[in-house]
């Protein structure tokens, strides 16, 4: 099928176009986002590939299991699927699905919550790769809060590689910050440059949440009024960390205290 018009095709051209607001499905593009959303159970209804899937190794194996799924699967030329990536060297698959529908409850009830909160990260490889060291780490969920980038862009999820499909996330207003942690009554412990104790000075086995802010700006002032500080103490003269860096650092620190009790 190499008809760019084709109604399949012109499906998935809509959810990768589809404003923020108007975002229903999820698009997942390459091998291994593909397969780790599959795994993780997300719900495909459109899969397009092309011979460039077809000659990969492992290739026919993931177009037969994409063809065991209850969606429609299309078989295109590989300039109709560069037509519809977003990627500049596509892997020969691009899949729409349905992503989990979240709520706050889904956060923050667990015996021991260790919330993620995304402070407006704009950068989508950030959000995506703190989604995927959250879920390695434990971590019971996220909050991204308004002025982060969208949880569906596309650029989002691929970085997440399956962990939006994994780990329970939701957004929320910037406005709703106080109302949302006095209601769960978690701590919160905010990443800020030089200030407060490292992260291994403080109890992160209990529930807790991290708060990271935007990469160049850092939090607003109500989220750091109600956080306690935190710092990851580095060598003199070194720049401050990626926002996914710092992160990951914090989230191991989590997951070790966690783990030792």
């Amino acid at each position: 099928m190499d008809d760019i018009q084709n109604a399949l095709v012109r499906r998935v051209l809509r959810v990768r176009r589809a404003p923020r607001h108007r975002r229903t499905r999820v698009l997942v593009e390459g091998v291994r986002s593909v397969t780790e959303a599959l795994a993780a159970g997300a719900v495909a209804e459109v899969a397009l590939y092309s011979p460039r899937l077809v000659e990969r190794p492992g290739g026919p194996a993931l177009v037969e299991q994409l063809g065991r799924g209850q969606g429609r699967v299309l078989y295109v030329t590989d300039e109709v699927l560069e037509a519809v990536s977003e990627t500049s060297t596509p892997q020969g698959v691009v899949l729409v699905a349905r992503p989990p529908a979240y709520t706050l409850e889904d956060v923050f009830l667990h015996p021991r919550p260790l919330v993620v909160a995304a402070g407006g990260i704009q950068d989508p490889g950030n959000l995506g790769t703190l989604m995927r060291t959250s879920q390695a780490m434990g971590a019971s969920g996220m909050v991204a809060f308004s002025g982060s980038v969208d949880i569906l862009n596309p650029k989002v999820v691929r970085a997440s590689m399956g962990a939006i499909f994994r780990l329970p996330v939701v957004q929320e207003e910037r406005e709703d910050f106080d109302r949302i942690f006095a209601r769960w009554n978690v701590t919160c412990y905010a990443a800020v440059v030089g200030e407060g104790p490292p992260p291994w000075a403080v109890d992160l086995s209990v529930p807790v949440a991290l708060l990271l802010g935007n990469e160049g700006s850092g939090l607003w002032s109500d989220a750091v009024a109600r956080a306690r500080p935190l710092h990851i103490p580095m060598e003199s003269g070194a720049e401050s960390l990626n926002v996914a860096s710092a992160g990951a650092m914090l989230l191991y620190e989590a997951w070790r205290q966690r783990r030792g009790r």
